[in-house]
């Protein structure tokens, strides 16, 4: 321990990994940003800061503390890796057995869950965003880090597979055990959001303006003709669209005209417009909010926490803000039936993610 007050939870040993993927350096941390929050992170924060300390019992009685979705026992999603890429469910296994969490004190990490819930409001799905965003009361900093989907891991009990199959096989816990097992960083509380919640968040704001290039625009067109959803959105080629709630959605969600971090590069772009008419949220906008995202959130923060952490926002909102997408180089990106699967060198994942979440280590 240091006098930074840095700890480490077990002794954690540094293993070597010999690189199979061809990295190029790709920037994607910005320190003094405007609020580029990702959607589920907005959403939330938004409630808290139309609440603030004021919130109440009945209010907070709306979101979901207890879990009330089950484990689909007939899920399964694993991943066999062609031949040539055995080498990847090696280090994968041997990262997951490499014992260790880090955490520092003063350092809170939320894992911000999105989730689609579909027709089915019995079994996890899984989880469609992920991001740790880290409160760091040491250098009065926010961090946010994105989450790839794609990524393989070990998941506890299961095949490796993708890392967002890890709610569907056992909720916010599992994902969590996964996060802290295969990144080496400590999750201490989470918040999970269903999208319902963010198409009529858009829709109470009226829409938000977004430049589209023409395969976004095509991809958000044949998105909502195939789910067969009613939008105001018309196709016009290249340009700045104003998009309503399910357009919006769709946009954010876009992940088959290129990769995921395209992907969470358009998440970012739609909290932005939304983040602009938060600065004019007019009262009865606020509790329509309110009433409307509530019932979508489920966390295992307590009452009082969340009362405690409403009259810290104002503090929060004047720090610093970095973000970042883990991986943060490019990496070796294969399809296995129909799957995008992210191999990422584990040792140089986790260095990233120490650095990231924790630079004065």
């Amino acid at each position: 321990m240091n006098k930074r007050e840095i700890e480490i939870e077990e002794n954690f040993e540094n293993h070597s990994h010999h690189s199979h993927n061809s990295h190029h350096k790709h920037t994607h941390k910005k320190k003094h940003t405007t609020r580029n929050i990702i959607i589920v992170l907005i959403c939330f924060i938004l409630v808290v800061c139309i609440g603030g300390a004021a919130l109440v019992n009945n209010v907070l009685n709306k979101i979901e503390f207890e879990e009330s979705l089950q484990i689909n026992p007939d899920f399964e999603d694993s991943i066999e890796l062609p031949d040539e890429y055995n080498y990847a469910e090696k280090e994968a296994e041997e990262n997951f057995h490499n014992k260790g969490v880090y955490f520092q004190e003063n350092v809170t990490n939320y894992l911000i869950c999105g989730i689609d819930r579909g027709d089915s409001k019995m079994y996890y799905p899984r989880s469609d965003t992920m991001m740790i965003l880290s409160v760091n009361n040491n250098d009065n900093t926010v961090r946010l880090a994105s989450l790839s989907r794609a990524v393989y891991v070990k998941i506890k009990d299961h095949k490796s597979t993708r890392l967002n199959a890890a709610y569907a096989y056992g909720g916010p816990q599992l994902l969590i055990d996964t996060i802290e097992n295969n990144y080496k960083i400590k999750i201490d509380r989470y918040i999970s959001i269903d999208f319902e919640a963010f198409k009529k968040i858009v829709d109470i704001f009226d829409g938000i303006d977004i430049y589209l290039t023409d395969k976004e625009a095509l991809g958000v067109r044949k998105s909502l003709n195939s789910a067969k959803v009613y939008s105001s959105f018309t196709y016009k080629g290249a340009g700045t669209y104003h998009l309503d709630g399910e357009s919006a959605l769709m946009f954010a969600r876009l992940r088959y005209i290129d990769s995921d971090r395209e992907r969470t590069g358009r998440q970012r772009k739609v909290v932005k417009a939304i983040f602009e008419n938060v600065k004019s949220l007019t009262l009865s906008q606020g509790i329509e909010i309110i009433d409307e995202l509530l019932p979508c959130v489920t966390t295992n923060l307590t009452k009082t926490e969340i009362l405690s952490q409403s009259t810290k926002i104002t503090k929060y909102l004047s720090w610093n803000i970095e973000e970042t997408v883990i991986p943060d180089k490019s990496s070796d990106l294969i399809n296995v039936d129909n799957s995008d699967v992210l191999l990422v060198d584990w040792e140089e994942t986790i260095n990233y993610s120490k650095s990231f979440f924790y630079p004065d280590f």
